[in-house]
């Protein structure tokens, strides 16, 4: 029943869920999470941003914490592996390249090209 009614309050603060964020909470539900958890990360996209780069990084962040030297369950291990997790930019999306602009002009008897 306290599941229902903490639905019901997080539906009419922030509006209730779109067929896409019921699919992201049940499917973080799916890799372990609870309820609770999983509507307030599928409501935000940074940090599900953050959450979902952490687990398709984590074989990658594993073999190298474990280059240096950290066995698996260590002290060394755990701040290893917040450490490369909490440093990786996602929050913010990539630049875009900026548009360039050439032109060309024969200068005495040769091509030249400048751009912006």
């Amino acid at each position: 029943m306290a599941k229902i009614w903490m639905v019901i309050l997080l539906c009419a603060i922030g509006g209730c869920q779109s067929d896409g964020k019921v699919k992201t909470i049940a499917w973080l539900q799916q890799q372990g999470m609870d309820e609770g958890s999983a509507i307030i990360l599928a409501n935000n996209k940074p940090a599900l941003r953050q959450y979902l780069m952490n687990k398709s990084m984590a074989p990658q962040d594993d073999a190298y914490c474990q280059s240096l030297g950290a066995k698996v369950g260590s002290d060394a291990y755990v701040q290893c592996r917040t450490s490369v997790s909490a440093n990786r930019p996602v929050n913010d999306p990539p630049p875009r390249p900026q548009p360039v602009s050439c032109t060309s002009n024969i200068v005495l008897g040769a091509l030249r090209t400048t751009c912006r």
